[in-house]
C-alpha cells in the first residue's frame, strides 16, 4: 500500500474532527473577510456619502439642521416624497464647505474668500460657499 492510500485511511479514523476543523477554518477566513467590507461601507456612506446630494426639506428623521433650514440626503428620501433645493457639502482640504447650488462636475478644489473653485478636465467653476464649522 502507497504513502497515501494509508495516510487516506487514517485520517479518516479522524475524519469528524477534520470537518469540524474546515467548517471553523471557513468561519473564520469569512470573518476576516467581513471586517475591510465593514470597513468599506461605513467609509463609502458615512464618511465619503456627505458630499452626496442634499436636499431642503421639512424637519423629519434622517435630516440635518443648517442655518434654521432642514436638509436631507438623497438616498433617504422615500419615493414620491418631496424634495426641495439641492445643496451639496464638500470637503477643501481639511475643511467642509456648504454650497447652495448644484454641483455640475468635480475636479480639483479651491476655497477661499467665500468662493469654492472647483477646476475639471476642460473648465473651471465658481460657486458661493460657506464653511462648516462645528460646536465648540
Amino acid at each position: 500500500m502507497n504513502k497515501e492510500k494509508r495516510l487516506w485511511k487514517y485520517a479518516l479514523n479522524y475524519k469528524k474532527i477534520i470537518i469540524a476543523a474546515l467548517l471553523m477554518l471557513t468561519i473564520s477566513v469569512a470573518a476576516d473577510l467581513a471586517g475591510p467590507f465593514v470597513a468599506k461601507k461605513m467609509i463609502d456612506e458615512h464618511i465619503l456619502g456627505i458630499e452626496s446630494k442634499w436636499f431642503e426639506t421639512e424637519k423629519g428623521s434622517l435630516t440635518a439642521e443648517y442655518k434654521g433650514q432642514y436638509f436631507k440626503r438623497e438616498k433617504y428620501f422615500e419615493p414620491g416624497e418631496q424634495k426641495g433645493k439641492e445643496v451639496r457639502v464638500l470637503q477643501v482640504g481639511r475643511k467642509f464647505v456648504f454650497v447652495e447650488d448644484s454641483i455640475d462636475f468635480d475636479g480639483k478644489r479651491t476655497y477661499q474668500n467665500g468662493i469654492l473653485g472647483i477646476k475639471g478636465k476642460e473648465d473651471i467653476k465658481t460657486y458661493k460657499a460657506a464653511p462648516l464649522e462645528g460646536d465648540h
